[in-house]
């Protein structure tokens, strides 16, 4: 269950970035533009070109458009969706079968689910908190500059900054759901508790007057 939980988070953050590679393309696009001293259109008229003449210098490397060939890698990902939905809801159910198995009662089962869920969710929330400081140090290594060492620094920076403003906003809606996910479900293991807790005083009274 716990491993349905975390995909769950996952899988949303996972959509919500490939929902934007659109406007991922578009500011790799204009940042290269930007670099070139093309305009769009003088890009789509070398483009129009290229059509007509394929074998003109750097014609080569304009058809196979690297910035079309790493969003479409990315878009292939959608297609695991549904196999990772799947997933989820049989891990979720098998995870809520076996702990009602252990515990014998529904009332338990719940609440101990609820309260699965409530820290999971929280621990989610913390992590999805404090990932984009982690990305941020795990850039700035050492051995991720060594990499790159021949490439303009400025260049690699401002690359990476566009891709990371496009995980940044899913990385706060994911953060946002796993805390709004915890408190819901806090709310609710707070009131089976309470439930839990009224009827199990009857059960003990009667076998006190049992004793007796």
């Amino acid at each position: 269950m716990n491993l349905s939980i975390t995909i769950i988070f996952f899988a949303f953050f996972a959509n919500l970035t490939l929902q934007q590679t659109d406007t991922l393309k578009q500011d790799l696009t204009s940042y290269v533009l930007q670099q070139s001293g093309f305009s769009e259109d003088e890009l789509n008229m070398v483009k129009e070109l290229c059509k007509i003449d394929p074998e003109q210098e750097g014609c080569e490397l304009l058809n196979q458009n690297p910035l079309d060939n790493f969003v479409d890698q990315i878009n292939a990902l959608k297609e695991y969706f549904i196999l990772a939905l799947l997933i989820v809801i049989v891990l979720f159910v098998l995870g809520f079968v076996f702990v009602f198995l252990g515990t014998g009662n529904l009332l338990q089962t719940s609440y101990n689910v609820s309260l699965n869920i409530t820290i999971l969710s929280y621990f989610s929330a913390f992590y999805y908190k404090i990932l984009p400081d982690l990305i941020k140090s795990i850039l700035n290594q050492d051995f991720f500059k060594n990499l790159l060492q021949d490439v303009d620094p400025s260049i690699v920076n401002d690359i990476l900054k566009i891709i990371f403003n496009w995980i940044l906003r899913p990385l706060i809606k994911t953060f946002n759901l796993a805390l709004i996910v915890g408190t819901v479900f806090l709310l609710i293991t707070i009131a089976l508790f309470i439930i839990k807790k009224k009827k199990g005083k009857p059960l003990k009274q009667d076998k006190i007057a049992k004793k007796t």
